[in-house]
This record gives C-alpha cells, sequence and structure tokens, in this order.
C-alpha cells in the first residue's frame, strides 16, 4: 500500500503517489534550473506544467504511478537531452516521444477578423492569404460569410503554446514549448522595436481613412439628392393621380384623356356609370369603392413623397391599419358591385331590319362616311361619350357581304343587346341608332352606333349584311379595310386585301374582276 498526495499541476487537482510525486517534483525542478537564465523562464515552466497537467488529463488516471510520470516524461523529454553539440545528441540515448495529432485552431496571432484563415491555413501549412481570397470568392457566391461566422463559433482559439504547437503539428515537448516562448519574446521586441514606423504607417493609414470618408460623404449626399429627388416625383405624381381621380369621380367636365385610333378625346368617368350601373344606390357604393381602393395607394404615395422631402416619422401601427382597413373596404365594395352589375347582361336578343336599296346601275360603291368622333381605320372596339347628345358612341359596328335571293340590293340592319330578361335584350337592341347614306351608287356607312345615355351599355353591337344580286358589282373602298368582317369569295382572299378591288356575285360568291 502506498501513500498519495494531491498536487495542483496547471491549475488541475490529480492524485499521485509518492514516489511518483518525488520523480515528477524532481523533473518539474530540473526543468526550471535548465531554463533559468533563459528568456521568458517563468513562462516556459509554467506551458510546461500545463502541457503535463493536459496529458495526465487525456490519460483519464485516477492515481498516477511512477510509470505514468516515466511516460509524460520520455514524452516531454529530458532538459539535458537538448544540450551539447549535434553529434553529442546522436550520441546520447534517444528520448522516447509520441507524435502528437495535428489539430486545427484559430490562429489570433496573425488574424485579420477572428484568426479563422490563419489557423486553417496553419493546419494545411499553406498560405493564410489562399484561404482567405477562396473566402472572398465565396463571399460572391453566396454563403462566404455565413461559413466563416460557423467556423468561427466551433474552432477553439490557439491559447496556449501547446495548442499552438499542435496547431502546426509539431511535437509539444519541451524544446518546443521553450522555443514557442521564446519566438514570442522576440516577436514583442520586434514590435517594440517597430512602434515608430507602425506610428507612421497608422498615419498613412488615417490619411487613406480621410480620402474614403470623403468619397463617402460624396457618396451620402449624392444619394440623399437622389432620394429627394424622387420624393419630388412622387409628390407630383400622388398629386396629379390625386387631381384626376376627385375630377373625374365628382367633376361634370371632360378631364381625362382616351386615345381612339389617332384621335385625342376627353371623357369624365363619372359619366359612364348611368351607362354600365342603373341603380343610383349602386353607383354611390362604386365611387366609394374606387375612391378608397385607389385613393388609399394615392395617399400612401403622397406620404412617402412628404416623408422623404421633410424626414417625417415613420406612420403608426394604428394609422397603417385603418389605411388598410380602408383599402379593404373599397375591394369589398367593389366586390359587392361586381356581384350585383352583371345581372344586366344576363340574357340576349336582337331585333332586325331589311331595307331594299334603290339602284340604277349593276355597280354599288361602299365607303365609310367621315365623322368628328373615330378615324376610320381603327381596329379595336372605342367608345366616345357626346355631352351635347347625351349619347355613348361605340364602334363595334361591322359588315358582312352575301348573295342576294332576288334581283336588288338590300340591307341587313341586325341590332344585338344584353339585358335583365329577353325582354329588355330585346327592347335595348331596339333602341340602338345606326345610320348610313346611299346616294346614287355610294353607300355610305357609320362606322359607329349611338345609344341614349338612360339605356345604358349593355354589350349593345350592330351587324350589317349586305345582299348582292347574281351578276352585280361591289367596289369596297379602303376606308373598309377593318369595317369589313369574314367576307366569303371565291379566292379566299383576306379581308384587309379586298379593299381598292371590283368584286362581282357570281353564282359561287364573290369574284375579284380587277385582281392581278
Amino acid at each position: 500500500m502506498k501513500k498519495t498526495v494531491n498536487i495542483n499541476l496547471g491549475g488541475i487537482i490529480f492524485h499521485i503517489d509518492e514516489d511518483a510525486f518525488e520523480k515528477l517534483n524532481s523533473y518539474l525542478n530540473s526543468i526550471k534550473n535548465h531554463y533559468k537564465s533563459e528568456e521568458g523562464c517563468e513562462e516556459i515552466t509554467s506551458d510546461i506544467e500545463a502541457r503535463i497537467a493536459e496529458l495526465f488529463q487525456e490519460k483519464n488516471i485516477q492515481i498516477i504511478s511512477t510509470s505514468d510520470v516515466e511516460t509524460i516524461i520520455a514524452t516531454m523529454g529530458e532538459p539535458e537531452s537538448h544540450e551539447g553539440s549535434e553529434e553529442e545528441q546522436i550520441d546520447a540515448k534517444p528520448t522516447e516521444t509520441i507524435k502528437n495529432k495535428k489539430r486545427i485552431y484559430r490562429d489570433t496571432e496573425n488574424d485579420i477578423i477572428g484568426g479563422v484563415c490563419s489557423g486553417i491555413a496553419a493546419y494545411y501549412n499553406t498560405d493564410p492569404v489562399m484561404i482567405r481570397l477562396l473566402f472572398v470568392i465565396g463571399l460572391f457566391m453566396g454563403g462566404g460569410v455565413l461559413i466563416y461566422i460557423i467556423l468561427w463559433a466551433i474552432i477553439p482559439e490557439a491559447k496556449t503554446t501547446a495548442e499552438k504547437l499542435q496547431m502546426k503539428g509539431e511535437d509539444v515537448n519541451a524544446e518546443n514549448i521553450k522555443k514557442t516562448i521564446q519566438k514570442e519574446f522576440e516577436d514583442l521586441k520586434s514590435t517594440i522595436e517597430n512602434v515608430d514606423a507602425e506610428d507612421h504607417k497608422n498615419k498613412v493609414k488615417k490619411m487613406f481613412q480621410n480620402i474614403a470618408a470623403f468619397f463617402f460623404s460624396i457618396f451620402v449626399y449624392l444619394f440623399k439628392f437622389i432620394g429627394k429627388f424622387i420624393g419630388i416625383i412622387l409628390l407630383i405624381m400622388g398629386v396629379f393621380l390625386s387631381f384626376m381621380i376627385v375630377s373625374n369621380l365628382f367633376g361634370t367636365g371632360e378631364s381625362m384623356i382616351h386615345i381612339n385610333g389617332n384621335n385625342i378625346h376627353l371623357f369624365n368617368i363619372s359619366q359612364y356609370f348611368p351607362l354600365i350601373i342603373d341603380q343610383p344606390n349602386l353607383q354611390g357604393i362604386t365611387v366609394l369603392g374606387l375612391l378608397l381602393f385607389i385613393g388609399v395607394p394615392i395617399v400612401q404615395i403622397i406620404w412617402l413623397a412628404v416623408r422623404i422631402l421633410f424626414s417625417i416619422p415613420k406612420q403608426s401601427h394604428t394609422t397603417r391599419g385603418i389605411m388598410a382597413g380602408c383599402w379593404l373596404m373599397g375591394i369589398a365594395c367593389i366586390v359587392y358591385v361586381s356581384t350585383k352589375a352583371p345581372s344586366n347582361f344576363q340574357n340576349e336578343s336582337y331585333s332586325t331590319q331589311i331595307i331594299e336599296l334603290e339602284m340604277y346601275s349593276d355597280t354599288l360603291n361602299l365607303e365609310l362616311a367621315d365623322n368628328e368622333y373615330f378615324n376610320t381605320h381603327q381596329k379595336n372596339v372605342s367608345f366616345y361619350f357626346d355631352e351635347e347628345l347625351e349619347s355613348l358612341l361605340s364602334t363595334d359596328v361591322e359588315i358582312d357581304i352575301k348573295r342576294a335571293a332576288g334581283n336588288e340590293f338590300e340591307l341587313k340592319i341586325k341590332k344585338v343587346s344584353k339585358g335583365k330578361s329577353q325582354k329588355q335584350a330585346k327592347i335595348n337592341a331596339s333602341k340602338i341608332s345606326y345610320d348610313y347614306a346611299l346616294e346614287d351608287n355610294m353607300l355610305y356607312f357609320d362606322n359607329f352606333l349611338s345609344l341614349e345615355q338612360k339605356q345604358g351599355y349593355r354589350f349593345q353591337s350592330t351587324e350589317l349584311i349586305l345582299y348582292v344580286p347574281e351578276g352585280k358589282t361591289v367596289y369596297l373602298d379602303q376606308s373598309l379595310k377593318h369595317f369589313i368582317y369574314d367576307v366569303n369569295n371565291v379566292s379566299d382572299t383576306y379581308d384587309k386585301d379586298m379593299v381598292n378591288h371590283h368584286w362581282k356575285m357570281e353564282k359561287n360568291g364573290l369574284t375579284c374582276t380587277d385582281c392581278n
């Protein structure tokens, strides 16, 4: 049975038997005596003790024995083994060392940010610049910053001399610890000697910082100027849109520009509510819905512009909630009206009128009549509200040409409309007004129909069919290019290519008499 004692080694408590304690104490005293004349003696012996404590901890020994101490001494090396010439070291009994496993640490002595790159470079024995370049590339490709932060968090810092040696893959023994400590002292001396050079470097650095601050202030000023300019644009746009919305929802005059083909007309949107929505209460809900749905974003644009220009604080949560509620109320009004208004368009009907044209020639020239509302070569359906006549004008008119059953030219006018019921749709169709004019052998068509305001808009349209007797001819003027619709002919010529030609009605259909 052996007596054991408790010792504090490197700040850690160990249980050790007396013989092992004497041997370990003798070894540590020899270390202190060997390095007492060396610079940094206390640091060297302290790091050696810390390393011995780490080795004991790694072995997880409950009570340290003499053999354990001998193993540690063999690993760390006897201080006398590092003296003498190279020949003496060769002749001496070799020291039993254990090759330490290389570990990765953060090298904070050569760091720029956190020592991650320099630590990885030390582990792989490469230039830290190469590792830093890889992280810079990762920064632009995405994920570089996140990876660096994660590595910074999980990789420990090399604080002790032993950890610094393990980071470089060197043996953690007394001689290497001594060399590391002495190198640190030499670096410290070099740092102190280069204080003046560092001051000069700081002055140069400060100069470049001042230059960078100057350009940064210019950039900030330019950014603020662009912000103010955007604020002015937003303010002008918001005020203009507010004026347009208010004048068109509540105004009585012409206040909005509308383009029909190449002609520009003015109209007021409030004039169109009675045409589509015939119930006054629905008209009011529609106005409220549009005002909130469009007005709230415009108010926000104006507020944003004012905030940019005058640096006012953000809106409170209450204000934002009220604005969002108003906007949602506008959507609800529009949805409600959209569920009620379609009832005016549920059924479709038409009325027809066949007119015999008195002709004294075998050739009838077809042409669109000029008007002050629409041009004669527009393709799409357009509308215009005539305030003087209180009528809505629509270009939803088209013409077809077919073979007549008799010997006279006939014009069939088919007026189509929708309504709440079949009866109402037929009444709406009968109220459509359409004009044409026959002068000698010239037949002039209007390219628009007319509706009284009180009728309301119910997708009214007019379909014209000109019946041409067999053996007689029609001439299609250039103005009919977009007016005729799907006219059958023997040569299957497209509608737009049929104009400026004479077409004779044969038994099998229209035949061009002057086409190349």
